[in-house]
């Protein structure tokens, strides 16, 4: 049934961009749909800031989180490059994407070589779609494997999931998680390589 949903998804971002190149006015009534959205965000936070702060008072017993996700990411790398026997220091930076695939990818492609930032892409996206497919079967017990998991994409396209499964309270923390592994992304990648 998802593969309905992306396929769909796929097939009407392709007609509206086909649409835009031929109608400008489109994206003038994207920007207002957006606009729009802004505005009933903005509300629900301020509808739920009593919540928001209880999570970010909760926040203070979590911030060891994304030191998790980058260990965790830096021991599958070490492993991997054993058993793949590759460059410790290329699949390092790799797995140190941590789902970023976007930057990952781009970035090792000018700085080493397309085969390498391809690779990257993968590993990353193919990060990205573990988590979603992997949040909604972890028990709530193991919420925080599920944001640890997610990496970067924890604070936009994972963030859904993670609500969805374990509840508006860790929204703050997926947010926070997802903020600073992306600031701490290309610090590290630039370190390696």
């Amino acid at each position: 049934m998802r593969a309905i949903h992306i396929i769909l998804t796929l097939i009407s971002g392709i007609v509206i961009g086909v649409l835009n190149q031929r109608i400008g006015i489109l994206i003038q009534a994207l920007d207002s749909i957006l606009f729009i959205l802004i505005l009933q965000i903005g509300i629900e936070v301020g509808l739920k800031y009593k919540d928001i702060m209880r999570s970010i008072k909760k926040l203070k017993n979590q911030l060891h989180l994304p030191i998790i996700t980058i260990i965790s990411s830096i021991i599958a790398g070490i492993i991997s490059s054993k058993i793949l026997n590759i460059d410790t220091r290329i699949v390092l930076a790799i797995s140190l994407g941590m789902g970023w695939y976007s930057f990952t990818g781009a970035y090792l492609t000018l700085k080493l070589n397309p085969y390498y930032g391809a690779i990257a892409f993968a590993s990353n996206m193919l990060r990205e779609a573990a988590t979603i497919i992997i949040t909604p079967i972890l028990p709530r017990k193991f919420k925080k494997a599920g944001v640890i998991i997610g990496g970067a994409t924890t604070m936009d396209t994972t963030l859904p999931i993670i609500v969805k499964e374990f509840g508006e309270e860790e929204m703050i923390l997926a947010l926070y998680h997802g903020l600073i592994i992306t600031l701490i992304i290309p610090i590290i990648l630039s370190t390696i390589i």
